[in-house]
């Protein structure tokens, strides 16, 4: 799902810097593997749209906004919150309606 979106993106594109392509992890193999990031715009939006649902969800439970027990980050209960804010994203970057219908169909 990602990738094809990010791919579709052609315009939203970081170059990554020479510098860091050169960075490697202690075993020598590169950090970076890739020197073109696609879809870096949407990702920022979504995350930070994601991050103010956690939020929200955090206030309504009464837990710490970033110390959520584990248990309760993997909860499948918040599949469709996640789903919910992609398809936002999706509809403000004019994506295709049959993309947000499948994710419609998924969350009810």
């Amino acid at each position: 799902m990602w990738r094809r979106l990010f791919f579709k993106q052609q315009k939203d594109a970081f170059l990554v810097p020479d510098e860091l392509l050169k960075r490697t992890y202690i075993d020598g193999s590169l950090v970076f593997k890739d020197n073109v990031w696609y879809g870096t715009k949407f990702a920022k939006y979504f995350l930070t749209d994601l991050e103010n649902s956690s939020i929200k969800i955090s206030n309504e439970k009464k837990w710490n906004p970033y110390q959520w027990k584990e248990s309760d980050q993997k909860l499948k209960q918040w599949n469709c919150t996640i789903f919910k804010t992609y398809q936002n994203n999706l509809k403000e970057f004019d994506k295709k309606d049959n993309e947000i219908k499948s994710i419609n169909d998924f969350c009810s």
